[in-house]
């Protein structure tokens, strides 16, 4: 009978294969209880990474966490253990720490910052030496930390914690904590105009919808005639000639409240029709919004082309005085087909004569076409032939 193989390792290499199992079992145990940032090489990121994680955070909206006496983000106690002023939330000179991320003290978070904080990735807090930059004072210098910094990332303090806005009729509300120290300015872009821009820029606030000054001790600002159905950023900016942001920036979009006029229904009473007869036109429009109409507009009707808010020769107009969110009208008139040279077509249009701000100014037209009939005409008799009368 055939034995069955066995494989026979060498004596020199069972012993090194068994020293490496020991290593990769080691090795996993201290990644298990310490995490990776702990141990040599693996705490190092690039730059690269440090901007990834950094943009990948920023969309975080930052909060005032409680017992936060200076109201800068961070609490006493991770202020009290990072050795930052609990009571100051910016820095007066480069030796005052009070912001926990201007690691530098110059009333900035940037790359200066993100520059410092580098050579201490992946190391254990030991002492006061490193403890400054263990923002989530986990006892370990790592991505948590960059993650903490990254909401602050090219701004500046005092930094303002601003909400979302409050919408009251055609004014937009804006409110922030704490109240403003210093003059600061405010400002907001249109992204439904200027396309989509990094909203945490300032730069990107050159070519604003709207800027103001706002004073001391101020919290809240009112805005009044944004776009309904465009999209925004705001935030708060330095007055420095070298401008940053001195707050969250907040994205939003206004709501469309302008009414919406549409012709649900535009019939005649017949199809087709004969040189002479007349036409009743039936016209049927309706506010489809959520807003009421309130001032007068006027629905018109026309056998030949014409211009929006100025149109000219119409066979038909009719006066509403006002329309209710949701509500219809419907309006009958007629006209006579001349003998000739006209295009079978009816063309109407709700607010012919734009008096009416809309939501949709493409959607107040609609038309409709009808048939003219041709007379048939009776053929005309042989002609009759004449016999001459014979000569005698």
């Amino acid at each position: 009978m055939k034995k069955s193989g066995s494989v026979k390792l060498s004596r020199g290499l069972a012993p090194s294969l068994l020293l490496l199992g020991i290593v990769a079992v080691l090795l996993l145990l201290l990644l298990f209880i310490f995490g990776p940032w702990e141990l040599p090489g693996f705490g190092q990121l690039s730059q690269r990474q440090i901007d990834q994680a950094i943009s990948a955070q920023v969309a975080t909206p930052p909060a005032i966490p409680p017992d936060d006496s200076d109201k800068d983000g961070f609490s006493d106690g991770i202020e009290d253990y990072i050795r930052t002023d609990e009571d100051d939330n910016c820095a007066d000179d480069a030796n005052d720490a009070a912001w926990p991320p201007d690691f530098n003290n110059d009333k900035q978070v940037n790359t200066a910052d993100v520059d410092m904080f580098r050579p201490y990735l992946g190391q254990k807090v030991k002492g006061v030496k490193n403890r400054r930059f263990d923002l989530d004072a986990n006892k370990v210098i790592n991505v948590s930390d960059i993650l903490t910094l990254s909401p602050y990332m090219n701004k500046g303090c005092p930094f303002q914690f601003m909400s979302n806005p409050r919408f009251e009729g055609s004014n937009v509300i804006f409110r922030w904590a704490p109240v403003t120290e210093v003059t600061v300015l405010i400002s907001a872009v249109d992204l439904t105009k200027s396309g989509q821009l990094d909203c945490n820029l300032s730069q990107s606030y050159q070519s604003s919808a709207f800027a103001s000054t706002i004073g001391i001790d101020q919290q809240t600002y009112g805005w009044y005639g944004p776009e309904g159905g465009h999209e925004y950023c705001v935030a708060l900016l330095s007055r420095d000639t070298n401008s940053f942001l001195v707050s969250n920036a907040v994205r939003f979009t206004v709501p469309d409240t302008r009414p919406d006029l549409v012709i649900t229904s535009l019939r005649t009473n017949k199809t087709a029709y004969s040189i002479g007869e007349t036409v009743v036109v039936s016209i049927t429009i309706q506010n489809q919004s959520s807003s009421a109409v309130t001032s007068p507009f006027m629905t018109i009707y026309s056998m030949s082309p014409f211009s929006s808010c100025s149109p000219e020769g119409v066979q038909g107009k009719f006066v509403s005085a006002s329309l209710a969110a949701g509500a219809s009208q419907t309006f009958t008139g007629s006209f006579i087909i001349p003998s000739a040279g006209i295009v079978p077509t009816i063309q109407a249009m709700v607010d012919a004569y734009c008096q009416i701000a809309e939501s949709n100014e493409s959607n107040n037209r609609r038309s409709i076409e009808y048939v003219i009939s041709t007379p048939i005409s009776s053929p005309s008799p042989p002609p009759t032939t004449v016999s001459p009368s014979p000569t005698l």
